[in-house]
């Protein structure tokens, strides 16, 4: 990670994992373990980049309910601003 304090860069590692996604389903033989794992790495990298976009902490963790549940949770800048997060 270029700068975990920047959502920009939380966001660009997402997008490489949509890419290799897409590489990946272009396949012959899609290997299906491999679009999953990064499909779980793009969820967890725009989490924690809206976390740290709304000057919370991104927690060091895999846990995609635990960071989902941050990013909504009441009081949270997220969850409290009515954008339908």
């Amino acid at each position: 990670m270029s700068n975990p304090d920047d959502p920009a860069s939380w966001m660009a590692k997402a997008q490489a994992d949509m890419l290799c996604i897409d590489n990946n389903r272009s396949a012959a033989s899609i290997p299906w373990d491999v679009v999953c794992y990064h499909a779980q790495q793009a969820a967890e990298k725009a989490l924690k980049g809206c976390l740290v976009a709304c000057k919370q902490v991104a927690p060091r963790t895999h846990d995609l309910l635990r960071l989902l549940t941050l990013c909504v949770s009441p009081g949270s800048p997220i969850g409290s601003s009515g954008n339908g997060l």
